[in-house]
């Protein structure tokens, strides 16, 4: 089959590696957001990933609101008519950092109406998607968990990580990770690891900085300069996005994974990376994150409640302190496999 995928590669290795299993399965995969509109390919599945990629990447600023969901519309039309199977991986119930809410999430019910097949990371998130888009409940609709990223994966010795970086060698490293945008909590972060009652603890915040949120822009990036010039006691700042040949450093360095993200968040590529690399994990219980983790490592906490938050981590750090956790993540890694998800894909488009 033919399979274009609007998604971009080299962004994320979850669509690197999504393209590789569908070729090695035999299929021809074409790629790229920026083409959706303009691009004459009939594919025989069109596979959409994030809805907003469509409208962010297509040079239409003369045009009106309406205008542009009716080129969209018409254009999930055309695919169709050429009887192309559309499915989407819902990622999001929404765009993180939304401009225009109204206008963006009737591209997203777009997406949703001309699917064929609606794939989410677990049962909740069918739940969820269909209380806000009623078109949803008359789709297939199935979970096919986010798998792994081994893609990514590099063992190194957490000490010789921890010099590369220059981090201490005996501290209690919590790591917040990824981009660090405005949903995913930062200082919420701060305030609860300045709480911890851990004396060697410290805080590793690695990844690129949006402040695309903030109206204080000004402010934040004078403050994110400082924070990364200057040598902290118990807290060091990475604020740039983040390579291949770093990321293994960054997360064999840690001792934990450290998520803070808002009620609204769904899905999170932070998670299944965290269990990748062996790494227990704290996280809100929001969203799919309890479902993504089983048969893994984690502590959930209430979403925004310091308390709770802080009680998770001390107990996570107990049980590691004394060694109470089996850090086997074979089973995980089995059940998250791409093989398995590409396979899953492939039963229900046959459907």
């Amino acid at each position: 089959m033919i399979i274009y995928l609007v998604a971009d590669p080299l962004e994320n290795s979850y669509i690197t590696s999504l393209i590789e299993e569908y070729k090695r399965i035999g299929h021809t995969v074409y790629c790229g957001s920026k083409n959706f509109l303009v691009s004459n390919l009939v594919p025989d599945v069109l596979h959409i990933q994030w809805p907003e990629k469509i409208y962010n990447n297509y040079n239409s600023t003369a045009l009106s609101e309406d205008e542009k969901i009716k080129k969209i519309e018409e254009k999930l039309l055309w695919f169709k008519d050429n009887n192309t199977i559309i499915i989407h991986t819902i990622h999001n119930l929404r765009p993180h950092n939304p401009v225009n809410l109204t206008f963006e999430k009737k591209i997203y019910n777009l997406t949703i109406k001309y699917s064929d097949l609606l794939i989410h990371h677990c049962q909740k998130s069918i739940e969820l998607l269909n209380s806000i888009y009623n078109d949803s409940k008359d789709k297939i609709n199935i979970v096919n968990q986010h798998p792994d990223y081994l893609y990514d994966y590099v063992e190194i010795d957490k000490y010789e990580a921890r010099k590369k970086l220059g981090l201490p060698e005996n501290a209690f490293i919590i790591l917040n990770f990824g981009s660090q945008q405005k949903y995913k909590g930062g200082d919420f972060i701060e305030s609860v690891f300045n709480k911890l009652p851990i004396k060697n603890k410290f805080l590793l915040t690695a990844g690129n900085y949006s402040y695309s949120s903030y109206s204080n822009q000004l402010f934040l990036k004078l403050r994110n300069l400082y924070r990364q010039k200057l040598r902290f006691k118990n807290k060091k700042y990475i604020y740039n996005k983040i390579s291949s040949y770093d990321l293994p450093y960054i997360l064999c360095s840690s001792d934990i994974l450290f998520l803070a993200h808002q009620k609204s968040s769904l899905n999170s590529g932070i998670l299944p990376l965290s269990a990748t690399y062996n790494k227990p994990v704290v996280f809100p219980n929001i969203g799919c994150f309890n479902e993504q983790m089983k048969d893994w490592v984690f502590k959930n906490f209430i979403g925004g409640d310091k308390l709770s938050a802080i009680s998770s981590i001390t107990s996570l750090y107990k049980d590691i302190q004394g060694n109470k956790l089996n850090f086997d993540n074979s089973l995980w890694l089995n059940e998250h496999s791409w093989q398995k998800h590409v396979s899953k894909i492939m039963e229900n488009i046959k459907k």
